[in-house]
């Protein structure tokens, strides 16, 4: 198995280490000296309400992304532990990759059936550019490839096997 789902925790790597950052600029705001202003006004209470406001604004903005990320990941998973997923097998057609800095999706089709995916997207499922470690290598490749439709995402990659020549 080249790739499960179940195993996958780059998303929530990636979501905690965004919220991460944001926490982070915004509390450095906070304290940092800021050259805009004098010394009395970036003391005042409105600078610091200011300052509070855009904290908690960026925290309901970051918990909200990665609410939506954490269940758009857990729904794919329920499906994929109960059963309830597609399965295509076949070569590699119409691969598209992407480079290290290239922006936009990877996608590629397996007897007929299209995928795309791109690392810089937190979507649930796979979503490893091949210049980011991903599994896909090329046109020819015979994988049996497990999937679930998703209304927002298209076909969400759940399971990758290779298969023998």
């Amino acid at each position: 198995m080249l790739y499960e789902v179940t195993r996958d925790h780059f998303a929530y790597c990636v979501t905690f280490f965004f919220f991460a950052f944001a926490v982070c600029v915004v509390l450095a705001g906070y304290f940092l000296p800021k050259p805009w202003m004098t010394k009395e006004q970036s003391r005042g209470k409105t600078a610091k309400r200011k300052f509070i406001v855009a904290l908690v604004l960026l925290g309901v903005t970051c918990v909200t992304i990665m609410g939506v990320q954490f269940f758009s990941q857990r729904k794919v998973i329920a499906l994929y532990r109960a059963g309830d997923y597609l399965t295509v097998e076949g070569a590699v057609e119409n691969y598209d990759p992407k480079g290290f800095w290239d922006r936009g999706d990877e996608s590629f089709s397996v007897d007929g059936v299209s995928f795309s995916y791109c690392s810089d997207d937190m979507q649930p499922g796979y979503m490893r550019n091949h210049s980011h470690g991903g599994v896909i290598t090329g046109n020819g490749q015979r994988l049996k490839i497990g999937y679930v439709f998703d209304g927002r995402y298209g076909n969400v990659i759940v399971s990758i096997e290779e298969l023998a020549e």
